[in-house]
């Protein structure tokens, strides 16, 4: 019976597709979710039109609301409230209306962390960095073990900057009280949620400017509770490496890429960090087992750079931007590449 509704679902998104007119489309798409209220596929096919629509109506968000009103146990609500929220902040309603909307949210799918997350990166983009903490204090609350990503977003907020990737956090931070908030912001998640990398890589960075061993205890206690997380183990071999232990940060290397043998963030590190004439051959194999992977081209295309080998290197990075645009705007290295290779006329 599912496989017949998935069915049902595809072809009234293609029957929307070949609609010339994004409302023709739109209003396709509306039949069907009055019908069939719990098709997800159709309702992110439905917002995805909203988003494009140059014409300022409300009829989805309305719809929506009103379906979730009067189905409130709809098996799909986690991701329809989400929706909801979305339609509501793309449509740049009233700071009230999204309030009444998170609300009613809040109420009906309380352990719902990306709700949570939503609205508070929205308030906080429109500097209502007050309201942020407060939501996010209450997903934290709300939440449980479950909240691990509200405690990362947390730790953002105070840090100011929620493009960073934890290998930047603790390196922008000079207010001695704003690194002591930031060290018990984690050291409270990681008891609530003691699954999440993230808080332990940033807890690591503050710790290891007051004592290298500290940090490296912390992060061996994370790859304790997250053994095959690539960004734990990066954490350690680049804290190594800081720390001057350049052979054990080698030795940790082959231990990572044992643990987690198709990730590519820790293949793009060996890239970079290995000496010249092992490099082709790291990337190599690391083409081979991370198919696609953006950080394994980033780093594939810095290799060539440093080869002076610059039109090599731009069809490298032209490849990341195809694949992932938003990584490329956001990381720092595919930013550093783009300026050379233009310095370079590439």
């Amino acid at each position: 019976m599912a496989r017949e509704e998935n069915v049902s679902e595809e072809i009234w998104i293609r029957a929307a597709d070949i609609e010339e007119d994004i409302e023709k489309a739109k209003q396709l798409l509306i039949k069907k979710v009055k019908a069939s209220p719990q098709s997800l596929l159709v309702w992110k096919k439905l917002v995805e039109y909203e988003k494009k629509s140059t014409v300022g109506s409300n009829e989805t968000k309305d719809l929506l609301l009103h379906i979730l009103s009067t189905n409130p146990d709809i098996s799909s609500r986690n991701t329809l409230w989400l929706l909801a929220v979305d339609l509501a902040i793309l449509r740049q309603e009233e700071m009230a209306m999204i309030d009444d909307i998170y609300d009613k949210a809040k109420k009906n799918v309380p352990a719902n962390e990306k709700l949570y997350i939503t609205v508070a990166l929205h308030f906080n983009r429109l500097g209502r960095a007050d309201r942020a903490r407060k939501i996010l204090e209450e997903g934290r609350n709300n939440t449980g073990g479950n909240g691990g990503n509200v405690w990362v977003t947390s730790v953002r907020l105070e840090m100011g900057d929620f493009n960073a990737s934890s290998n930047d956090f603790g390196t922008s931070c000079t207010d001695e009280n704003e690194a002591k908030n930031i060290i018990s912001m984690c050291q409270k998640g990681l008891k609530q949620c003691p699954d999440t990398p993230e808080l332990y890589s940033i807890l690591s960075k503050y710790e290891a400017k007051v004592s290298v061993a500290k940090a490296r205890s912390t992060l061996e206690l994370g790859r304790i509770r997250c053994p095959s997380s690539d960004q734990l183990w990066i954490s350690s071999i680049q804290l190594e490496r800081k720390s001057g232990n350049e052979n054990l940060a080698k030795n940790m290397m082959a231990k990572a890429l044992q643990a987690c043998p198709t990730s590519g963030v820790l293949y793009a590190d060996e890239i970079i960090n290995a000496p010249k004439v092992r490099r082709k051959g790291i990337a190599f194999e690391a083409l081979k087992r991370c198919k696609d992977d953006i950080h394994v081209m980033t780093a594939v295309a810095k290799m060539f750079y440093d080869n002076l080998m610059y039109g090599k290197a731009r069809k490298w990075l032209d490849r990341v931007v195809a694949l992932d645009q938003q990584f490329f705007s956001t990381d720092g290295l595919a930013q550093e590449l783009n300026t050379l290779l233009k310095s370079k006329n590439y």
